[in-house]
């Protein structure tokens, strides 16, 4: 009952000590603090977060109806070392009563303390919101912005400061919305016959609905989705600046008459411009480098191999087999230009861990008088063959009161010339427990060891083909695992190996899917006849 009577006691004090704070103190002269802001639609007072997220300028935030960060600040003082030494000095014989009592060198470490309590409530506190006319007119003109752009095209919107005598003053803002728009109907001028055609195929997943109300963001939604459509649907030249939408407004009765217009792409020779149509490209070879680096770039390849439309080039000797390469890039010659096949190529050589990042380039095939055929150059650095990794680290817990453990590991890339990874990796550790069993043992009374080998193929290992139920742009691998380990544990002891068997793709990136076709573990029990001396407690259970 003290305790709760004490408590009660200080959060009143300190109430009580916040609310006599003065909160404009830092506050200059013929400046106000801002206390509040109001939005009014159609005089109407509303508590709509998204409006008052459009504001510029907000009140100190509160701590149970106070503002307890803009208090701190003003606890801290504006020169702090100034204030320490005119309080230090302001009686004769302060500074000698008190260099005598601690010393000379802690009475200016006092000095450092103090200064150090100020910066920390400067840094935990808030400085005073002053109000900004300016800001004022901004938020003003983006609460405008805010209506205008979900179809509000005629909003007016005001503001009034609203000054009190104490320093202190609110804002108010007033908005009238009027009525909004909505889409009467969309209309499309497209240049282009291959981009007319294209939109007309996917018309029925377009953002813009008729009959619903103006939203700026469908229209951004909408260019965004045509982009990402024409630059997977073959057309290599086309940006989203092309796309340009005008609305009719005038006389329509609060209806818009929504307009689409996709020009020709403009293009520059010499000094004069003209226009040409987007056209569909395909891809019609796809050549790639295995060994390719900035050094090299003007060599010619000495090893070549050619394998279902794909062209591999190596400038030393091909040492990957045609599968592997291919299976990891998803840009088929002979199909259209897809934008998305790039980005799916570089994650698919990304996860052969055998290669850097790549580099892809497309250019205009040359054979191809129609200028329609792409050529796509697929540069790959090689990773060095052998890599290794070691870690150390010291641990404890309540079992174990000192441990050191250590793990390594040793890579290899491209044992088999198909981009296939050997890993052996290592762990070890010792450490000493508190065994109540025999309290006079050895130091390092635990101890593990283990090692595991791991074979991957970025492909599906099966008697029959699998590529219709798992392409290539999942990232298909097959593991072959084998791990051994020896433990020491307070007293009980086991060994175990493993095998497994697994075959791993990923769907999405959000999405890893993994079948074990063998998972074999073996374990084998040492001193098993010491397990009801360390869990005592199980055997009297047992026991009883």
């Amino acid at each position: 009952m003290k305790h709760l009577l004490t408590k009660i006691v200080f959060v009143v004090i300190s109430t009580i000590f916040l609310i006599s704070c003065n909160a404009i103190k830092r506050v200059p002269e013929e400046e106000y603090l801002l206390t509040k802001n109001e939005i009014f639609v159609d005089s109407t007072k509303t508590n709509d977060s998204k409006l008052y997220n459009q504001l510029y300028q907000k009140p100190n935030s509160k701590l149970a109806w106070t503002p307890f960060r803009l208090h701190l600040y003003n606890l801290a003082k504006v020169n702090p070392d100034s204030s320490y030494q005119n309080w230090l000095h302001n009686k004769p014989n302060r500074e000698r009563r008190l260099n005598n009592f601690l010393s000379k060198k802690q009475v200016n470490r006092l000095g450092v303390a103090y200064t150090g309590i100020n910066n920390w409530l400067k840094k935990a506190g808030e400085t005073p919101t002053i109000i900004d006319e300016s800001k004022a007119k901004r938020s003003v003109k983006r609460l405008q912005s805010y209506y205008w752009n979900n179809g509000w095209f005629n909003v007016k919107t005001d503001y009034k400061i609203n000054l009190n005598e104490d320093q202190r003053a609110s804002v108010s803002y007033y908005i009238q919305p009027s009525k909004p728009y909505f889409i009467d109907s969309l209309n499309t001028k497209i240049e282009s016959k291959a981009a007319d055609s294209i939109y007309k195929l996917h018309q029925n997943k377009s953002n813009i609905v008729t009959g619903k109300q103006y939203r700026t963001l469908d229209i951004e939604s909408e260019r965004e989705r045509l982009t990402s459509l024409y630059r997977n649907s073959g057309l290599y030249n086309f940006e989203k600046e092309y796309i340009k939408f005008d609305a009719d407004t005038v006389n329509t009765d609060q209806k818009i008459q929504l307009n689409l217009l996709i020009k020709n792409r403009q293009i520059k020779e010499g000094e004069e411009t003209k226009r040409l149509p987007f056209k569909v490209h395909k891809i019609s070879k796809v050549n790639v480098f295995t060994d390719y680096s900035y050094q090299n770039r003007n060599a010619i390849p000495k090893d070549s191999v050619s394998y279902n439309g794909y062209n591999i080039y190596s400038y030393d000797k091909l040492r990957y087999t045609r599968k592997a390469i291919t299976n990891s890039i998803l840009i088929t010659p002979g199909e259209i230009f897809k934008d998305k096949d790039r980005t799916l190529t570089y994650n698919q050589i990304n996860n052969l861990k055998t290669f850097k990042y790549p580099n892809i380039r497309y250019s205009i095939d040359p054979d191809n008088p129609e200028g329609t055929d792409l050529i796509a150059s697929v540069l790959l650095t090689p990773r060095k063959k052998y890599s290794t990794n070691v870690e150390f680290d010291v641990s404890t817990s309540n079992i174990q009161v000192f441990g050191i453990g250590f793990s390594g590991s040793f890579l290899i890339r491209n044992v088999f010339g198909g981009a296939e990874i050997f890993e052996i990796s290592a762990r070890g550790s010792v450490g000493s427990s508190k065994d109540p069993v025999d309290p006079n043992g050895q130091f390092f009374d635990i101890s593990e060891i283990g090692v595991d080998l791991k074979l991957s193929f970025p492909k599906i290992i099966f008697p029959i083909q699998t590529r219709k139920i798992i392409p290539k742009y999942m990232s298909p691998t097959t593991n072959l695992i084998f791990g051994i380990n020896s433990q020491q544990n307070i007293g009980l002891d086991k060994q175990n190996a493993s095998g497994i068997f697994n075959y791993q793709w990923k769907p999405s990136t959000k999405l890893t899917n993994q079948i074990d076709l063998v998972n074999v573990q073996y374990v084998r029990n040492l001193n098993t006849g010491n397990y009801f001396n360390v869990y005592s407690n199980s055997f009297n259970r047992l026991n009883n």
